[in-house]
């Protein structure tokens, strides 16, 4: 089976949290970046997870979808790249460079423009 393909496989499984949780390992391999968000904390008020598990958290609430988990799975994927430590951890420009690494992984996947 295809990276993509079990990717989608594991991302539209009924229990997507113990699916990702599983495959942890192929996840990282197919998506290195991710990995960083590992253990990676927000230091934040609003944030009680660390970055991996608030997405795997956003990925299981919502619609089983591909596109739509796609995006849930790497909407905050810069954050472990563009932070300001402080008192609170900041994470300026996050959207942007979560943006730019997503449409990396998505082309390197071979999702078409309107996906990526």
């Amino acid at each position: 089976m295809k990276n993509r393909e079990l990717l989608e496989k594991i991302l539209l499984s009924d229990n997507v949290v113990d699916s990702i949780n599983e495959n942890l390992v192929f996840i990282f391999e197919i998506i290195p970046k991710l990995k960083a968000s590992y253990k990676f904390e927000h230091k934040h008020p609003h944030h009680d997870l660390d970055v991996l598990n608030h997405t795997i958290k956003v990925v299981s609430l919502t619609a089983p979808d591909i596109e739509v988990r796609l995006a849930a799975l790497l909407h905050d994927i810069g954050k472990p790249f563009s932070f300001t430590e402080g008192a609170v951890r900041h994470f300026y420009g996050h959207a942007e460079a979560s943006e730019k690494i997503a449409n990396e992984i998505l082309s390197n996947l071979g999702y078409d423009r309107a996906t990526a």
